[in-house]
């Protein structure tokens, strides 16, 4: 799986308007990293309303460590959550840039 490394949209609409789900990051993580099993975070974090990779960084590592996540899951957490919004932002940026791109230019 290859999603980690940059995630593409699900389709053409409008990019902009969608916010990563942590979900998908936290299954891609767990192909990374099987031996922590991040995807069983996902409980905890929902109920503290931690659903989007925006929301991540709203905290630091000892708020995720309280919350139960194990001291070692932490970094590769933040890691690969941190990675994926970056290529979330690289890809809609591109992708703008590609719509400008096609647009048809007036001539007089």
């Amino acid at each position: 799986m290859k999603r980690l490394n940059c995630l593409a949209s699900d389709s053409g609409e409008d990019s902009d308007a969608k916010s990563l789900l942590l979900s998908l990051i936290l299954n891609d993580l767990d192909v990374k990293f099987p031996k922590l099993n991040l995807p069983q975070y996902m409980p905890l974090l929902e109920e503290k309303g931690i659903v989007y990779v925006e929301s991540v960084f709203d905290f630091d590592r000892k708020y995720y460590i309280d919350l139960g996540l194990a001291e070692g899951a932490v970094g590769p957490f933040l890691g690969g959550v941190k990675k994926a919004l970056a290529c979330e932002k690289r890809e809609k940026k591109q992708a703008k840039l590609n719509k400008e791109n096609r647009s048809p230019s007036l001539e007089i």
